[in-house]
């Protein structure tokens, strides 16, 4: 599928690749970022990801939850907890931080 095509576009760090079936395909926005942050996760591209988690437009689109939830689904708490630690919402973070058993950060 389209969707999986993109994905591995990101896997094999082909942006521009996805950039262009993104514009050919009229992909929404917000799928594109997903499939891009779960593509970096994958590929454990933490400085990208960062990069990403700092740009507004990507925002628009995605939460610093969704940024914690993809290093999560990679089994990288580390990343996933540098997340969290900026989320605004404190319910948002001492949930999670239980969710993982980080009870003392909670």
């Amino acid at each position: 599928s389209l969707h999986h095509t993109i994905l591995d576009c990101f896997k094999r760090n082909n942006e521009e690749l996805a950039e262009k079936f993104k514009k050919e395909f009229k992909l929404k926005e917000a799928t594109y970022r997903r499939l891009q942050l779960n593509g970096l996760a994958f590929c454990k591209n933490w400085p990208k990801m960062e990069e990403l988690s700092r740009d507004k437009n990507v925002l628009k689109h995605l939460s610093l939850m969704d940024f914690a939830q993809a290093c999560f689904d990679t089994n990288d708490e580390t990343e996933g907890i540098h997340y969290v630690e900026r989320l605004p919402d404190s319910g948002d973070k001492a949930f999670t931080l239980l969710r993982l058993k980080h009870y003392s950060e909670a």
